[in-house]
Parts: C-alpha cells; structure tokens; sequence
C-alpha cells in the first residue's frame, strides 16, 4: 500500500484523523489535527517502528484496530 492510498484510507475511517507525511520514513496520523496518536519512524538501520500515544479520545476499539491494520499494510512496503 502506497502513502497515498494509506492516507486516503485512514481519512475516510474517520474525518477527525488526518495523515502528515514529513518525509520517506515518517508519517503522523493525528486526531482533531493536532493530537498525534501514531507515529511511522524507521531507524538509520531502516527498521520500521510505530509508537502509539494512549490517552485520545477515539469513538471505538473498532476504529483503533482499522487504523492498525491499514498502517501494517503501510509497513509491510516499507
């Protein structure tokens, strides 16, 4: 899965998340756009990395798990 298709398809889980791209290896999805709940990052050995800030308000575990299997899928292509 591309960036662009990943974006695409996290903003239509939901029209409070938003997905900023800062360059090849790291992408932020936020909430409300200024809350950042996950974080792509790869290290300077191109391991991939996600951290994830607890403590947001999101309407259901169902859209948590969405969003998680749509950044494996993102992941894998790294």
């Amino acid at each position: 899965m591309g960036y662009e298709d990943f974006k695409s398809e996290i903003e239509k889980i939901d029209n409070n998340l938003t997905v900023e791209r800062y360059d090849e290896d790291q992408i932020e999805i936020f909430v409300n756009e200024d809350v950042s709940v996950f974080r792509i990052t790869t290290d300077d050995n191109d391991h991939c990395f996600l951290k994830i800030n607890i403590g947001v308000d999101i309407t259901s575990f169902d859209t948590f798990f969405e969003i998680l299997n749509l950044i494996k899928k993102y992941m894998e292509n790294l």
